[in-house]
């Protein structure tokens, strides 16, 4: 498996966002457990049909309802929620969800997706925007203390141990590894991660080291 976001579009449809290195993965890991019995199921790989943009920042709201009439507002667009927004003639699935720890979050756009791009770099200059490779991405996350999948947090590593533990929901019903957890979830590991910070000599920048794994 790997890093995802999930949302629900409808009560029975759901979109997934992966990495482009495990979409063969990770459709072949649903398939595999569509158990006999479960009510019809379909899988499409949409990912030639959608561009992912991901605008985040400080000032990301401010950008993004610069081109838009839609209301972009923290109580319009909760955290860990998804609107439809116009932007020109283009329907697009604002998502405030963030592997940087900041607004706003994805913008999803169907096939036209360098319309969406270019009215939000063109109306972004007036704010500075700067548009940053994954490289930017990874330094980002690592200053939050997100997790990466095969760099951080490999299949070796449980949940608890990678400091994940607090999105483990036992409460929630039945689930694939859901007994192997409950009796993980008791036990203290001698190995976790940690994020390791300092300060150099006669500056004020703090400087923030990659994950290790280190007691």
């Amino acid at each position: 498996m790997a890093d995802i976001t999930i949302t629900r579009i409808a009560s029975e449809c759901f979109r997934i966002i992966t990495g482009s290195g495990f979409i063969g993965n990770d459709i072949g890991w649903i398939l595999m457990n569509i158990q006999q019995g479960d009510a019809p199921v379909e899988v499409r790989d949409i990912t030639a049909d959608y561009a992912c943009i991901a605008l985040w920042g400080p000032k990301a709201r401010q950008v993004l309802q610069s081109i838009t009439q839609s209301d972009v507002s923290n109580k319009s667009i909760p955290y860990m929620t998804a609107k439809e927004i116009q932007v020109g003639d283009t329907v697009v699935l604002a998502q405030r969800v963030s592997y940087i720890g900041s607004s706003v979050g994805s913008c999803m756009s169907r096939t036209i997706g360098c319309f969406t791009l270019g009215c939000l770099f063109e109306s972004g200059r007036n704010f500075g925007i700067e548009i940053g490779g994954y490289k930017v991405l990874d330094s980002l996350r690592l200053e939050k203390g997100y997790r990466y999948f095969t760099a951080d947090a490999t299949l070796l590593e449980t949940p608890y141990a990678a400091g994940l533990g607090f999105c483990v929901q036992l409460d929630k019903g039945d689930f694939i590894g859901k007994e192997a957890l409950q009796k993980l979830n008791k036990q203290v590991f001698a190995i976790n991660f940690v994020q390791l910070s300092w300060k150099e000599k006669n500056s004020s920048l703090s400087m923030v080291a990659r994950h290790l794994f280190r007691w």
